[in-house]
């Protein structure tokens, strides 16, 4: 409010709300409100007061009729978004979702955890289905009658895909419930549980921890807007993978966290801790990395007769984090093609991959079976790397176990999925790391 300094302002697809007087007095030249502005909470009348009409104001296209309600200058609908990025599927093996609980968050711990992921095939109306468990954790510290300490696993249901539509198997009216669809045009309306939903356009940048395409989807009865929420293609709702959009008045009680497929992160809300999965599962030790850029070819400018080259860039950095059994490497900044490798003492690689840090946030890599011994971590392109190094740890590992003895025990994978029988590699028992050969 009454900034005359600023001349340009470009407010990202986040910004869902707009105060009163938030523009008045400004002198801006061009403005862009990229996200849809939720008008249930204020009318909005007093937000242009006093800035004139010279301005041009650009807002999503489904908005431009209310702002010109409430603005005699020039409105804008802001140009759809080319999209030049592989679609991800939402139904795929490998892929974990992890979501807290927000009635249960003290300190930034977010103390009752929810592991959704992909465990085997099944075949529900003629369709090949994936079947979705859920894994529940509560920290000690919080459990009760309702939260028990005791991890709980749950069958979620089975999942389809096809031509980027989702359906869920509804087993009550044995049919499929359409879940998410990613296909439709701009501003088209969904029809989900005889509700109706208008579609946004796609989207890259401006969420946090996410890289890929996202659309705004929001729920409309009586021509108002009610609540919305971005899907994220390969990803489902950040109101939790189960979730398309809320149809109450209340913010929902579940929040996505991350999802991973295999070691790939292609979603993070590193807001939060998790104060619910045993540390064995959860727990990271963060370390940095050193940046370093690599030597490029330096563009020659002529000066007072004689050749010179423009100043190197300023070093910048990344971070990662590892314990014994994972390494988490932090890929945000970047926005190219990397190779990722980690070699050992004797200079062989252990682990190597190409990823385009385009389309994930993150690598999350299983260390748990590597030797005891000094690694090294490089990420790096064409003409930038990124370097770091840590340590194994003793891990406590119990490689001689009797297996018969472990028959009635609480075993888990380190994705904390209660599993029946030991499985090759790590095993968690009882809180114990156990190794199987």
């Amino acid at each position: 409010e009454g900034c005359r300094a600023l001349k340009t302002l470009d407010l990202p697809t986040s910004v869902s709300r707009l105060g009163d007087y938030v523009f008045s007095g400004c002198q801006l030249d061009s403005l862009f409100i990229r996200g849809i502005i939720d008008f249930s909470w204020t009318d909005h009348y007093h937000l242009f007061e006093g800035m004139g009409t010279r301005t041009k104001v650009y807002v999503h296209p489904s908005q431009v009729d209310r702002f010109k309600a409430i603005y005699k200058g020039s409105i804008y609908p802001l140009p759809e978004q080319t999209i030049d990025i592989a679609y991800h599927p939402f139904v795929e093996d490998g892929k974990v979702w992890k979501v807290g609980n927000t009635q249960t968050i003290s300190d930034n711990s977010v103390n009752v955890v929810d592991y959704y992921y992909f465990d085997g095939d099944t075949i529900n109306d003629g369709k090949a289905c994936k079947q979705m468990m859920r894994q529940r954790f509560a920290s000690p510290e919080y459990s009760d009658d309702y939260w028990t300490p005791e991890p709980s696993l749950s069958y979620v249901g089975a999942w389809y895909e096809e031509n980027k539509q989702v359906y869920k198997y509804d087993s009550t009216n044995e049919q499929f419930k359409l879940m998410y669809d990613f296909s439709v045009d701009a501003n088209d309306t969904l029809q989900i549980d005889n509700l109706s939903y208008v579609v946004g356009p796609k989207q890259t940048g401006g969420m946090e921890g996410f890289k890929g395409v996202y659309r705004d989807v929001r729920l409309w009865a009586d021509g108002e807007s009610i609540y919305s929420v971005p899907w994220l293609e390969g990803v489902g709702s950040t109101d939790a993978p189960i979730t398309n959009v809320y149809p109450g008045y209340v913010d929902p009680a579940w929040f996505l966290m991350a999802c991973v497929v295999n070691d790939e992160v292609i979603y993070l809300n590193d807001e939060y801790e998790d104060g619910a999965t045993p540390v064995v599962m959860g727990a990271r030790n963060r370390f940095d990395f050193t940046h370093t850029i690599k030597t490029k070819p330096q563009t020659p400018r002529r000066g007072m007769g004689m050749l010179a080259t423009l100043p190197a860039e300023a070093e910048q950095s990344l971070y990662g984090e590892y314990n014994e059994l994972l390494l988490d490497i932090n890929l945000d900044p970047l926005d190219d093609a990397y190779l990722v490798r980690i070699t050992d003492e004797s200079d062989k690689a252990v682990y190597e991959k190409t990823i385009n840090a385009g389309c994930i946030v993150g690598l999350n890599i299983d260390i748990s079976n590597y030797a005891e011994g000094r690694y090294t971590v490089t990420v790096e392109n064409n003409y930038e790397s990124f370097v770091g190094e840590f340590d194994t740890q003793t891990t406590g590992i119990e490689e001689n176990v009797i297996i018969e003895k472990l028959k009635n025990e609480s075993i888990y994978n380190l994705q904390g999925q209660r599993i029946s029988t030991l499985q090759k590699g790590l095993n968690i028992v009882n809180g114990r790391k156990v190794y199987v050969k």
